[in-house]
């Protein structure tokens, strides 16, 4: 560590948090992502018994079905919970259902998706996972 730039403490584990400022307490947004952990529990429960049984193999390949839960529609919940992308569905009662996500495995990211296999150029990639190649391929040309 660069001198004079930490406190003088021995070890990175005898150091203490910084104070943080009164300003950011959100508690509005503290009670969304304490129901959002929630959720996500509730959703890898529910995960489970499919990946015991054998009908699904990882996460990535379920397909969440939530209902009624419109906190979650503006999060991707998909990566927070590490699945195949959720599917919302508006006025039915509340609840978590798993489906086996449709399409193909991006060879890249892992993730069963139905857009995998429809890019020419990456057949074996997902439209992100394509854009990352691509990005990577320009920048390493460009240099």
């Amino acid at each position: 560590r660069p001198k004079g730039v930490f406190d003088d403490a021995d070890s990175v584990h005898l150091r203490q948090f910084p104070d943080i400022s009164s300003e950011w307490k959100n508690d509005a947004l503290a009670a969304d992502w304490i129901e959002i952990r929630k959720i996500r529990k509730s959703v890898l429960e529910a995960i489970e018994p499919k990946r015991a049984s054998k009908e699904l193999g990882s996460s990535l390949e379920a397909k969440p079905v939530i209902a009624a839960m419109p906190l979650l529609e503006r999060r991707d919940m998909a990566e927070l919970c590490i699945t195949a992308p959720f599917e919302y569905r508006k006025g039915a009662a509340a609840g978590i259902a798993i489906e086996k996500a449709p399409g193909s495995k991006c060879t890249r990211c892992w993730k069963v998706l139905p857009e995998v296999g429809k890019d020419k150029d990456h057949p074996e990639l997902c439209v992100r996972c394509a854009d990352a190649v691509d990005h990577l391929e320009k920048t390493r040309k460009a240099a």
